[in-house]
């Protein structure tokens, strides 16, 4: 949107240019300015409000706009035509319509000026404008292009990065728990059944060995047993699956995204021991940043996540332009499954210019 207010600037600067040999037709009073100031004022208010606009019905409309209240400007007594420097905004703000809208929009509001100018100051006059500024509008559409396919393409590579960084966090949990598990049923498998051998053989030992040897073979045996309560413990404390900590890896997923403004409302720490339970959180929290950025046209995204005694419970709301209805695709579906899976619940609020939310809890005690 800088460029474009750039634009605006040097079309300021073109219309004070003076250009001979034509002159403003005299005399002009305080009216024939009015005239000419007001449909300028309309320009500059309609060019501001279709800066805020999401492309869509509504913004193309605020365009119609800008061509009539410049054609407007053009017909005016105290205009020369270089008021015609305002289409390159116009031209600007078409970079994301289709190459045929966009050059036929250029194409008609170029006409337009033309058959006004040649009406007042003639063809010669009419001709020089127009292939004057019609390049400009064309560059201007152009460069807005490639604007805008580097800004989608920056937001792809975010929402790439984003899925990335959440996917190596969950594959990085899943792997030392499974290689946790490994350890586990080794040292079971295998030490476990060598001291529990020992133990019988220490107990028959025990049985038939001669009275002065007793007293050794039960400090045998009651170390053999103390060893084997050890081993069990260590089974049983390696097959607990390390808890994961949606908290870090949340603002992992988050650093990188451009737009919107993600604001992260979590305690510095939010684990939970269930690698399942931690995956649909973080699965279900990439959705919700995708979708934000596919289709809210909001600038700002808030995520609180909280840690309950019974569960998860994660609340995402955004300022985006909403909907009259919710429609689920497959996003919002999916993550409906995932968190009715785990016997949790999801909830969606929305309101046409009231922004998105999401509201899911999934159960299971945070470690």
């Amino acid at each position: 949107m800088f460029l474009a207010w750039s634009l605006l600037i040097a079309a300021l600067v073109v219309m004070t240019i003076p250009f001979p040999p034509e002159t403003r037709p005299g005399p002009l009073d305080a009216s024939d300015w009015m005239l000419w100031f007001t449909p300028y004022t309309a320009f500059l208010l309609v060019f501001w409000r279709a800066s805020r606009l999401p492309r869509g019905t509504a913004r193309r409309a605020a365009l119609v706009g800008e061509t009539a209240a410049v054609l407007a400007i053009v017909t005016t007594r105290p205009a020369l035509g270089l008021e015609g420097a305002l289409f390159v905004l116009v031209a600007f703000q078409l970079g994301g319509e289709p190459r045929g809208v966009a050059l036929a929009w250029i194409a008609g509001q170029s006409a337009a000026m033309f058959a006004i100018l040649a009406s007042r100051f003639g063809l010669d006059h009419a001709l020089s404008l127009a292939a004057a500024y019609l390049p400009f509008q064309i560059l201007a559409w152009f460069t807005a292009g490639v604007v805008t396919r580097e800004s989608a393409a920056r937001d792809q590579l975010a929402r790439v990065n984003a899925e990335l960084l959440a996917t190596r966090e969950l594959l990085a949990a899943n792997s030392r728990a499974a290689e946790r598990l490994r350890i586990s049923r080794e040292l079971h498998d295998v030490f476990g059944h060598r001291l529990a051998a020992l133990t019988l053989n220490l107990e028959a030992a025990a049985r038939v060995a001669p009275d002065e040897r007793a007293r050794f073979v039960d400090h045998a045996h009651a170390a053999a047993k103390c060893l084997l309560g050890e081993v069990r413990e260590v089974v049983s404390h390696l097959r607990r699956a390390e808890p994961v900590d949606v908290g870090d890896a949340l603002r992992l997923m988050i650093r990188h995204v451009p737009c919107p403004a993600i604001h992260l409302d979590c305690p510095v720490a939010v684990s939970i021991g269930d690698p399942e339970t931690a995956h649909v959180v973080l699965r279900c929290a990439q959705e919700i940043v995708t979708n934000s950025i596919k289709h809210s046209g909001g600038g700002h995204l808030r995520i609180a996540l909280r840690s309950l005694a019974t569960g998860v419970e994660m609340i995402a709301s955004d300022d985006g332009h909403g909907a009259c209805d919710v429609r689920e695709g497959n996003g919002l579906r999916g993550m409906r499954e995932r968190v009715a899976a785990l016997g949790g619940s999801m909830t969606v609020e929305t309101a046409e210019r009231s922004g998105f939310c999401v509201r899911l809890f999934v159960p299971g005690a945070a470690a």
